[in-house]
């Protein structure tokens, strides 16, 4: 389904495919016009909450953690949006051709995803509470407070902590996984030998 600016004929359409019951998957509505508030709430009014939905935003103004608040309200989700409410997600490969190679390595990561959050689930983990603060502001102090994990600040760091996860092992199985880190290993260590024009501006005067 297609929006341009207008909410008429949702209704219609919802009834008219709700009829497919069980075989009826998500439904996606591409909205193209720039950001308004005021439609994006007659639009969500006016979806069946019974059916799931998915939102095709166009234009990069939509592109905002408020919007992604309101369409978590009602377990609506975004198009191509990694998170968010919604009990399902809704990806789409916008650009083909695709090689096997392109398509392998997406299957991959989504595979990953899939089997990260159903770790998630079998260990019965649960959301931490949010940080509303910046944590650019923070000191060292308030973010232990907050109990604050820092992600890996290198590529290098990163693969170390991918290295220690069976889980994402076990999902990719041995050969993709080992593969993957090896290219990442050689990448990591391309651009960690390289001189930055930061490091050559910085220091070639002091030495």
């Amino acid at each position: 389904m297609t929006s341009f600016g207008r909410v008429e004929g949702v209704d219609a359409a919802a009834q008219s495919i709700s009829k497919l019951g069980d075989r009826l998957g998500p439904v996606r509505i591409k909205v193209v016009q720039a950001r308004d508030d005021g439609f994006l709430r007659l639009l969500l009014d006016s979806l069946e909450p019974t059916m799931r939905w998915a939102l095709d935003f166009r234009h990069e103004s939509w592109l905002d953690d408020e919007i992604q608040t309101r369409l978590d309200e009602r377990g609506v989700a975004r198009v191509d949006a990694e998170e968010g409410g919604a009990d399902f997600r809704y990806l789409r490969l916008r650009n083909p051709p695709y090689s096997d190679g392109d398509l392998a390595a997406e299957a991959a990561r989504i595979q990953s995803m899939i089997a990260a959050g159903l770790d998630g689930v079998d260990k019965g983990m649960t959301l931490a509470e949010p940080v509303e603060e910046s944590l650019f502001e923070m000191d060292a102090a308030r973010i232990a407070e907050k109990g604050i994990r820092e992600l890996p600040g290198t590529l290098g760091e990163a693969l170390d902590e991918l290295e220690r996860d069976e889980v994402i092992r076990d999902a990719l199985g041995d050969h993709i996984f080992d593969h993957y880190v090896d290219a990442k290993r050689s990448e990591w260590d391309e651009y960690r030998t390289q001189v930055s024009d930061w490091e050559v501006e910085r220091y070639l005067d002091e030495f």
